[in-house]
């Protein structure tokens, strides 16, 4: 007869992997020796092989439960389901590492959900000289807009990569010199010398038509707390930019 010592090593296994066993009901424990010792015989041996084989295979606990007392076509019943799921979960697993070596190629914000990444150049502001922190506030308007207009994501997805490409210098220039207004009073002559620059930004005008429609206004609040970030120059750039935006005659962006 055996000590569990003894029966953890003919298996190939650990004495605690055995108490594991015992306290998820696989491995019955055995009646205590005259001298206080648990004794296991052959009967315990071969099942512990059986179960460490299941576990090798890839069967979690609960189910080999189920399988210690079933023939050879159950297990092999479960193998099959074990592999079908397997093999889903590999599909799974290409499509994950596709999609990273696809982000970690790009240029877009690994931080942002897919459907807005495109809308956040941080390659393009990081070249402009723009801070992390004005990135980040520039990263969480993208962030807002996503959660309080989905519906308009992939519209104003497309208009942002289109800055990009055909407004990149300008883009740049204009969020340089937004971050330039930082320490300037709210009434220097560069606000509204900005606010003309920034409304020739296709872009913009497409992030206040969807600012504007009645059923996003319910974020105003939301937007108000948001533009505490800023400074009180920058947020007169915004205010001064709405309302040139929303004045009558403006063309459609």
């Amino acid at each position: 007869m055996l000590t569990v010592g003894e029966l953890a090593q003919l298996a190939g296994t650990t004495v605690k992997a055995v108490r594991h066993y015992h306290a998820h009901g696989l491995l019955p424990e055995p009646e205590r020796d005259h001298s206080g010792y648990r004794r296991y015989g052959s009967a315990a041996l071969v099942k512990l092989l059986r179960i460490r084989r299941l576990r090798e295979l890839g069967l979690s606990v609960p189910r080999i439960r189920e399988l210690l007392d079933e023939g050879p076509a159950t297990v092999r019943a479960a193998l099959d389901e074990l592999d079908r799921d397997l093999a889903q979960r590999q599909r799974e697993i290409s499509r994950q590492r596709k999609k990273i070596a696809e982000l970690r190629a790009s240029t877009a914000d690994l931080d942002l959900p897919e459907p807005v990444a495109g809308m956040f150049d941080r390659l393009a502001l990081t070249e402009a000289g723009i801070s992390d922190r004005m990135q980040d506030l520039e990263q969480s308007a993208v962030l807002l807009l996503h959660a309080l207009a989905p519906e308009h994501t992939d519209r104003m997805a497309e208009f942002s990569r289109q800055v990009w490409v055909d407004q990149r210098e300008l883009a740049q220039r204009v969020a340089t010199r937004f971050q330039a207004l930082t320490d300037v009073p709210a009434d220097a002559p560069e606000v509204e010398e900005l606010v003309a620059d920034m409304a020739a930004l296709a872009v913009v005008g497409e992030w206040h038509t969807v600012a504007e429609q009645p059923g996003h206004r319910r974020g105003a609040a939301l937007l108000a707390d948001y533009l505490k970030g800023f400074s009180a120059a920058q947020r007169r750039v915004i205010t001064l930019l709405g309302e040139r935006l929303s004045a009558p005659g403006r063309a459609p962006g």
